[in-house]
């Protein structure tokens, strides 16, 4: 399965806006328990952002919860292992 968030973007670059993988690369070596997520771009459904979570989690290893406010959602997803 492609990784859709995993490419380095200039506009990401330009925005000072982290990628996906580079976040949960981050707190899978800090060993983070939670992770707050939120501000994903509106280019993505909320199926295609959950996909790529897991996708992007197994990737870089990260074994705590991830907490997700998706573009135009007030509700919380949880991702559990």
């Amino acid at each position: 399965m492609k990784r859709p968030f995993s490419e380095a973007s200039d506009l990401a670059n330009k925005h000072r806006h982290c990628l996906l993988p580079d976040v949960l690369a981050m707190a899978a070596e800090l060993e983070c328990r939670t992770l707050v997520l939120g501000h994903f771009s509106t280019r993505y459904s909320h199926e295609q952002i959950l996909e790529a979570m897991e996708l992007e989690r197994a990737h870089a290893n990260y074994k705590g919860e991830v907490r997700l406010t998706l573009p135009g959602a007030i509700a919380q997803y949880r991702v559990m292992l």
